[in-house]
């Protein structure tokens, strides 16, 4: 894991991380209906 240097007037305050689901939706443009694809593989 890297460590970076942070310049000493930038500092985080807090640090969050979730998983990003790997989802695809399409829009009919005719009806305007919604379909949602899931796939494997959440990032």
């Amino acid at each position: 894991m890297t460590e970076y240097a942070w310049p000493e007037a930038l500092r985080p305050t807090r640090l969050t991380f979730y998983l990003q689901h790997n989802t695809t939706r399409f829009v009919s443009p005719v009806t305007r209906a919604t379909q949602v694809l899931q796939r494997e593989g959440a990032r």
